[in-house]
């Protein structure tokens, strides 16, 4: 593993522990962490992946706000991916249904009113 691979892992998993509490979330999401994190999901180390997950599922669950700003950012794609073909602990720290059904569903079903506008 290079050197910087190993800081990114190390960065996400404060990340991730920040996420828990609210000082901790509320950063994340003022400051930028959102895309990094949904980044990570995407193109990250299974480890990355699985403490990026972790943090979106901890600011999902405490706030519709930055809730909107992780399906802005793209993360159901390589949230999905990543429930499929992860570590068990990655598809453990999942999104759970109810949460998909509060905050997902309502945002599927703007996003197909919108493209349904465009076409």
């Amino acid at each position: 593993m290079e050197p910087a691979a190993g800081m990114v892992d190390q960065a996400v998993a404060v990340l991730a522990n920040l996420a828990t509490i609210q000082e901790g979330r509320i950063a994340i999401g003022q400051e930028g962490g959102i895309p990094v994190l949904v980044e990570v999901v995407e193109l990250g180390s299974a480890r990355g992946k699985e403490n990026a997950a972790a943090a979106l599922l901890q600011l999902c669950t405490h706030s519709n706000r930055f809730c909107s700003m992780v399906l802005q950012e793209g993360a159901v794609p390589p949230l999905v991916a990543l429930s499929q073909s992860g570590t068990p602990q990655a598809k453990e720290k999942q999104i759970p249904q109810s949460v998909r059904q509060r905050f997902f569903s309502p945002a599927l079903e703007h996003l197909s009113v919108h493209l349904e506008s465009q076409g």
